[in-house]
């Protein structure tokens, strides 16, 4: 990844970071709202539940990773997985298995991949969203910034490496 997009995505970061630290109308920090509320505070134990995940994405090289790992994690149940990662697959996906998290791996972030999202939002609001992407789009940026403002679970967006297929690392 050269300088620009590097440096565009650093911004976009510090920006989202500054608001979320901003205050709220009584001067008071936002409220958190914990996505585990059976765990006790401080006590250092994990929840007492498995974690339900399903993975859409569309780099085979990722999916086959992430199946390995999240299926052989002790706290986490994968309860679907496919390289489909249109919205009528993904709502279709979240109505039957009422995943507690999606992740959705996509190759480019694009204003068309937030529509998604904002559908998925739709049909299944308290699944909380993990987004992974190669590459972006700074409307598509823009767009997913305005998506998790109005978020009442958790929304994450991460960059991922850009290999489809296990023959691109020989």
């Amino acid at each position: 990844m050269d300088d620009v997009p590097l440096a565009n995505i650093i911004y976009f970061l510090r920006e989202l970071d500054k608001e979320s630290r901003s205050l709220d109308k009584e001067g008071q920090p936002p409220q958190v709202t914990e996505f585990f509320p059976e765990t006790q505070k401080g006590n250092g134990h994990a929840p007492s539940r498995r974690i339900t995940l399903y993975m859409a994405q569309e780099q085979q090289i990722f999916r086959e990773a992430f199946q390995t790992f999240f299926g052989s994690h002790d706290s986490i149940d994968l309860v679907g997985s496919s390289d489909d990662t249109s919205g009528e697959s993904l709502a279709e996906a979240m109505t039957a298995l009422t995943p507690d998290i999606m992740l959705l791996g996509v190759k480019t972030l694009q204003p068309a991949t937030v529509e998604r999202l904002e559908g998925l939002r739709e049909s299944a609001p308290d699944t909380a969203i993990v987004l992974l992407s190669s590459y972006y789009d700074l409307k598509g940026i823009k767009a997913l910034r305005e998506f998790s403002r109005g978020a009442s679970v958790g929304c994450v967006y991460l960059l991922k490496h850009a290999i489809d297929t296990m023959e691109q690392l020989t």
